[in-house]
């Protein structure tokens, strides 16, 4: 039976991401910081006040995404999630080499605010969007995108490079 395993706020580095990988994890979903925030949940479920810096634990999105990817060969899939909030957040994860991205926060605000119906008609909008920035990258599906050149600058290639994760890879990319 295949696993996936999933990080819920914190993001998923490259060491935990070797270890699943290594015991035969076939799906990674790195939910980086920057979304649902699962120790504020437990805060608020505990009536526990926790400090902005407890709050802001954890690795970016798309750090997280690249850390799990220089660690993880291509049969283990990865899933990009974790503060994904536009279209273009979604066209960047599959960039980075994300099999799926998920989405969850705006969706729920427009189906809060306003309906079903609405929430449709955005998401609607949300991937003709996507589709748009696949055409302005050149890309003319998924698959494609994971070719396109990518300059990762500040502080994400600051972080990469410490680490000892090389990003030139993603701007020597050719389709």
């Amino acid at each position: 039976m295949p696993v996936i395993v999933k990080e819920v706020g914190c993001g998923i580095a490259r060491e935990q991401a070797q270890a699943l990988a290594g015991i035969g994890v076939k799906a990674i979903d790195v939910g980086g910081s920057g979304g649902t925030n699962f120790l504020a949940i437990e805060a608020a479920r505990g009536q526990l006040t926790l400090d902005a810096e407890m709050l802001s634990w954890g690795i970016p999105t798309a750090i997280a995404a690249v850390e799990v990817m220089s660690a993880v060969t291509p049969d283990v899939n990865v899933v990009v999630s974790g503060g994904v909030r536009t279209p273009l957040d979604v066209v960047k994860a599959l960039a980075l080499g994300g099999m799926a991205v998920g989405i969850a926060g705006p969706v729920l605000k427009v189906i809060t605010h306003q309906g079903l119906e609405a929430a449709i008609s955005w998401y609607k909008n949300f991937i003709i969007d996507i589709k748009r920035f696949m055409l302005l990258s050149g890309a003319h599906t998924i698959t494609d995108l994971r070719s396109v050149p990518l300059v990762i600058t500040g502080f994400s290639q600051e972080w990469l490079s410490a680490r000892g994760i090389t990003t030139a890879q993603f701007t020597k990319r050719k389709k």
